[in-house]
């Protein structure tokens, strides 16, 4: 995790990565769901079809390669009826295209239907809680869009993300490991979709088939990596570096130069005050790197960003790319 030398864009003003911040994220938990729920529409929604898809991106090469052989295509319009709860709405609304997860893309035909068959579609809205701290959650997610983040809090109330999960990844793989409960939460950072499937299936057919245990063990020893690699970012790397990173990683995850985060969110994430993001995305902004304004960031300049940003990305990259690259 050695820093190599680069031109500054702004003298550091980050001095402790636990400092207080904005509002806790995930407690507006809204999950979105089909209107014909169960396993029929998950397996209608996430068909086995497969195409060529040519995505413009900076996804790493080893994804993009891997999405392109095994693209996941929905049959047709998805609608979806929100949820009844607290601050649901309950208009229609459309699912973002061509939904897929890159865990169940490489699985063989017959393991990825017996997922998906016992699988649900739903739409995540931002904040939304897929996980608290120290219980054992009763769903599992297979991202298809957008990102979840895995924060750690403290007593205090500061939180730091110690983990992102986007269509590479499965929300809720840890607890397939063993009874312990983890104490981070899991909570959608940007909105999205994914295939939902009860904890308890899931973990019956992890014992079961030899393909998904290997698969996910995987999937979890990657993640433990870039989680050791993320601890030793917040320690030594200054605030830009580490946002500028973090925004790298995000454009992997959503194949797209148009971010929507709030300045308290990436507070969050980042275990900055906002004063401190304000600061340090207006350095960026500056320097060409990036467009900030108010929920939005525009990705002007990716080569000015990775340079900008700490070594852990590359890290972090190449491991991501390497969890369905290896045999």
């Amino acid at each position: 995790m050695g820093r190599r030398s680069r031109t500054r864009i702004s003298k550091s003003i980050f001095s402790r990565p636990n400092s207080p911040n904005g509002d806790v994220p995930g407690r507006a938990a809204v999950v979105e769901e089909t209107p014909a729920q169960g396993a029929a529409d998950a397996s209608g929604f996430f068909g086995d079809g497969y195409a060529n898809v040519h995505e413009q991106n900076n996804l790493s090469d080893s994804l993009r390669n891997e999405d392109a052989l095994r693209g996941q295509e929905p049959s047709g319009d998805q609608s979806v009826v929100r949820e009844q709860g607290p601050g649901v709405a309950t208009e229609p609304r459309r699912m973002p295209p061509k939904p897929r997860n890159l865990f169940l893309s490489s699985l063989s035909p017959a393991s990825r239907q017996l997922l998906v068959s016992r699988s649900t579609a739903v739409a995540l809205r931002q904040k939304a809680k897929l996980s608290s701290p120290d219980r054992q959650p009763t769903y599992a997610y297979f991202m298809t869009t957008g990102i979840a983040s895995v924060v750690a809090e403290m007593p205090e109330g500061t939180s730091a993300e110690v983990g992102m999960i986007g269509r590479e990844g499965i929300v809720g793989a840890l607890h397939l490991l063993g009874p312990i409960p983890a104490p981070t939460h899991c909570f959608v950072q940007m909105e999205g979709t994914a295939l939902r499937i009860r904890l308890t299936e899931l973990r019956s057919i992890f014992q079961s088939s030899e393909e998904i245990r290997n698969g996910i063990l995987k999937l979890v020893q990657k993640e433990a990596m870039i989680l050791s690699q993320i601890a030793g970012c917040h320690r030594l790397h200054s605030a830009e570096e580490r946002l500028a990173r973090w925004l790298l990683m995000a454009q992997d995850q959503t194949q797209t130069d148009t971010l929507h985060f709030t300045q308290a969110l990436l507070a969050n994430m980042l275990g900055a005050r906002r004063a401190t993001v304000t600061i340090i995305a207006g350095a960026l902004q500056r320097a060409g790197l990036i467009q900030y304004h108010r929920g939005h960031v525009d990705i002007l300049d990716r080569r000015g960003l990775e340079a900008a940003a700490c070594d852990c990305y590359k890290v972090i990259k190449d491991l991501r790319g390497d969890i369905y690259r290896m045999s």
